[in-house]
Protein backbone atom coordinates (compact mmCIF):
# COMPACT_ATOMS: atom_id res chain seq x y z
CA UNK A 1 0.00 0.00 0.00
CA UNK A 2 2.85 2.50 0.66
CA UNK A 3 4.01 2.04 -2.95
CA UNK A 4 0.56 3.07 -4.19
CA UNK A 5 0.85 6.12 -1.95
CA UNK A 6 4.28 6.92 -3.43
CA UNK A 7 2.98 6.68 -6.99
CA UNK A 8 0.00 8.87 -6.12
CA UNK A 9 2.29 11.52 -4.60
CA UNK A 10 4.49 11.36 -7.71
CA UNK A 11 1.57 12.19 -9.99
CA UNK A 12 0.20 14.86 -7.66
CA UNK A 13 3.61 16.51 -7.54
CA UNK A 14 3.52 17.04 -11.29
CA UNK A 15 0.96 19.78 -10.59
CA UNK A 16 3.26 21.63 -8.20
CA UNK A 17 5.22 24.69 -9.23
CA UNK A 18 8.95 24.42 -8.67
CA UNK A 19 10.44 27.11 -6.49
CA UNK A 20 14.10 26.40 -7.06
CA UNK A 21 16.59 29.02 -8.25
CA UNK A 22 17.55 27.99 -11.75
CA UNK A 23 19.72 28.93 -14.67
CA UNK A 24 16.85 30.37 -16.71
CA UNK A 25 18.21 30.71 -20.22
CA UNK A 26 15.83 31.68 -23.00
CA UNK A 27 12.71 29.47 -22.99
CA UNK A 28 14.31 26.09 -22.39
CA UNK A 29 12.04 23.16 -21.75
CA UNK A 30 14.28 21.67 -19.05
CA UNK A 31 16.19 23.88 -16.64
CA UNK A 32 18.80 22.36 -14.35
CA UNK A 33 18.83 23.86 -10.86
CA UNK A 34 21.94 25.24 -9.16
CA UNK A 35 23.00 23.25 -6.11
CA UNK A 36 22.37 25.49 -3.14
CA UNK A 37 20.30 23.59 -0.57
CA UNK A 38 21.13 21.42 2.37
CA UNK A 39 18.48 18.79 3.04
CA UNK A 40 17.60 16.38 5.79
CA UNK A 41 14.59 14.13 5.98
CA UNK A 42 12.97 10.77 6.30
CA UNK A 43 11.24 8.45 3.90
CA UNK A 44 9.26 5.23 3.89
CA UNK A 45 8.01 2.86 1.25
CA UNK A 46 8.64 -0.59 -0.21
CA UNK A 47 11.69 -2.67 -1.06
CA UNK A 48 11.06 -4.95 -4.04
CA UNK A 49 13.94 -7.45 -4.47
CA UNK A 50 14.68 -9.78 -7.38
CA UNK A 51 17.27 -12.54 -7.65
CA UNK A 52 18.44 -12.48 -4.00
CA UNK A 53 18.52 -15.81 -2.15
CA UNK A 54 16.19 -15.75 0.85
CA UNK A 55 14.89 -12.25 0.04
CA UNK A 56 11.87 -12.85 -2.17
CA UNK A 57 8.98 -10.74 -0.90
CA UNK A 58 8.01 -7.08 -0.65
CA UNK A 59 9.31 -5.46 2.54
CA UNK A 60 8.49 -2.18 4.28
CA UNK A 61 11.44 0.21 4.05
CA UNK A 62 12.28 3.23 6.20
CA UNK A 63 15.21 5.57 5.76
CA UNK A 64 16.87 8.87 6.54
CA UNK A 65 18.78 11.12 4.19
CA UNK A 66 21.13 14.07 4.23
CA UNK A 67 22.14 16.10 1.18
CA UNK A 68 24.56 18.96 0.59
CA UNK A 69 25.49 21.02 -2.47
CA UNK A 70 28.59 20.43 -4.58
CA UNK A 71 29.88 21.92 -7.82
CA UNK A 72 28.23 19.16 -9.90
CA UNK A 73 24.94 18.69 -8.04
CA UNK A 74 23.84 17.57 -4.60
CA UNK A 75 25.64 14.77 -2.80
CA UNK A 76 23.17 12.51 -0.96
CA UNK A 77 23.76 10.09 1.89
CA UNK A 78 20.87 7.69 2.51
CA UNK A 79 20.54 4.97 5.15
CA UNK A 80 17.60 2.57 4.76
CA UNK A 81 16.41 -0.45 6.68
CA UNK A 82 13.84 -3.20 6.21
CA UNK A 83 13.14 -5.92 8.76
CA UNK A 84 10.17 -8.20 8.14
CA UNK A 85 9.23 -11.80 7.30
CA UNK A 86 12.52 -13.19 8.61
CA UNK A 87 14.65 -10.81 6.51
CA UNK A 88 16.95 -8.04 7.74
CA UNK A 89 18.12 -5.48 5.18
CA UNK A 90 20.41 -2.50 5.82
CA UNK A 91 21.39 -0.27 2.93
CA UNK A 92 23.73 2.71 2.62
CA UNK A 93 23.73 4.89 -0.50
CA UNK A 94 26.02 7.63 -1.77
CA UNK A 95 24.52 9.48 -4.75
CA UNK A 96 25.12 12.46 -6.97
CA UNK A 97 21.71 14.08 -7.53
CA UNK A 98 20.91 16.53 -10.35
CA UNK A 99 17.74 18.63 -9.88
CA UNK A 100 15.73 20.02 -12.79
CA UNK A 101 12.38 21.55 -13.69
CA UNK A 102 10.30 21.11 -16.82
CA UNK A 103 8.53 24.29 -18.01
CA UNK A 104 8.70 25.60 -14.42
CA UNK A 105 5.88 23.15 -13.74
CA UNK A 106 7.41 19.83 -12.71
CA UNK A 107 10.28 19.66 -10.21
CA UNK A 108 12.30 16.46 -10.47
CA UNK A 109 15.72 14.90 -10.15
CA UNK A 110 17.81 11.98 -11.23
CA UNK A 111 20.68 10.40 -9.35
CA UNK A 112 23.48 7.89 -9.75
CA UNK A 113 25.75 6.37 -7.16
CA UNK A 114 27.19 3.51 -5.15
CA UNK A 115 25.49 1.35 -2.55
CA UNK A 116 26.41 -1.10 0.15
CA UNK A 117 23.94 -3.67 1.47
CA UNK A 118 24.22 -5.77 4.63
CA UNK A 119 21.44 -8.36 4.70
CA UNK A 120 20.25 -11.64 6.14
CA UNK A 121 17.85 -13.78 4.12
CA UNK A 122 14.97 -15.82 5.47
CA UNK A 123 16.44 -18.80 7.37
CA UNK A 124 13.58 -21.10 6.31
CA UNK A 125 14.56 -20.59 2.65
CA UNK A 126 18.35 -20.43 2.87
CA UNK A 127 19.23 -22.56 5.88
CA UNK A 128 21.85 -19.90 6.56
CA UNK A 129 21.68 -17.55 9.54
CA UNK A 130 24.66 -15.37 8.53
CA UNK A 131 24.60 -11.81 7.31
CA UNK A 132 26.05 -11.11 3.89
CA UNK A 133 27.52 -7.85 2.60
CA UNK A 134 27.37 -6.77 -1.00
CA UNK A 135 28.34 -3.63 -2.92
CA UNK A 136 26.93 -2.30 -6.13
CA UNK A 137 25.50 0.70 -7.91
CA UNK A 138 22.15 2.37 -8.31
CA UNK A 139 20.31 4.98 -10.29
CA UNK A 140 17.03 6.66 -9.58
CA UNK A 141 14.66 9.48 -10.26
CA UNK A 142 11.86 11.26 -8.48
CA UNK A 143 10.11 14.52 -7.84
CA UNK A 144 9.78 17.23 -5.21
CA UNK A 145 6.80 19.36 -4.27
CA UNK A 146 6.77 22.17 -1.74
CA UNK A 147 4.47 21.56 1.21
CA UNK A 148 4.97 24.66 3.38
CA UNK A 149 7.97 26.97 3.81
CA UNK A 150 11.15 24.90 3.96
CA UNK A 151 9.27 21.55 4.06
CA UNK A 152 9.14 19.58 0.84
CA UNK A 153 7.60 16.25 -0.13
CA UNK A 154 9.72 13.82 -2.07
CA UNK A 155 8.88 10.71 -4.08
CA UNK A 156 11.77 8.45 -5.02
CA UNK A 157 12.27 5.46 -7.32
CA UNK A 158 15.67 3.76 -6.93
CA UNK A 159 16.95 0.81 -8.96
CA UNK A 160 19.79 -1.08 -7.27
CA UNK A 161 22.25 -3.58 -8.72
CA UNK A 162 24.06 -5.74 -6.17
CA UNK A 163 23.03 -7.99 -4.56
CA UNK A 164 20.60 -9.06 -7.26
CA UNK A 165 18.29 -6.28 -8.41
CA UNK A 166 16.09 -4.11 -6.24
CA UNK A 167 13.51 -1.39 -6.65
CA UNK A 168 12.86 0.99 -3.77
CA UNK A 169 9.71 3.09 -3.99
CA UNK A 170 9.61 5.67 -1.22
CA UNK A 171 7.92 8.90 -0.20
CA UNK A 172 9.05 11.29 2.50
CA UNK A 173 9.36 14.75 3.94
CA UNK A 174 12.47 16.89 3.47
CA UNK A 175 13.58 19.98 5.36
CA UNK A 176 15.67 22.39 3.22
CA UNK A 177 17.95 25.14 4.46
CA UNK A 178 20.90 27.21 3.34
CA UNK A 179 19.53 28.78 0.19
CA UNK A 180 20.07 32.43 -0.72
CA UNK A 181 16.30 32.97 -0.64
CA UNK A 182 16.26 32.11 3.09
CA UNK A 183 18.20 35.32 3.79
CA UNK A 184 16.14 37.76 1.68
CA UNK A 185 13.49 38.59 4.31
Amino acid sequence: MPSLFAILIFFISSNSIAQINEDTTANEIVNYADSQFYEMGGQMGNLLPFGISGVRDNYPLVGILYSHPTVYGNLEYILSSAKAKGVSWYEGLLSLRIDYTVYDFFSGYFRLGAQGVHYQGDYSETGNNNFETSYGSHFGFGSYFQMAGPYWGRVDFKFGFGPGNTLNITAGIIYRWGSESDNKN
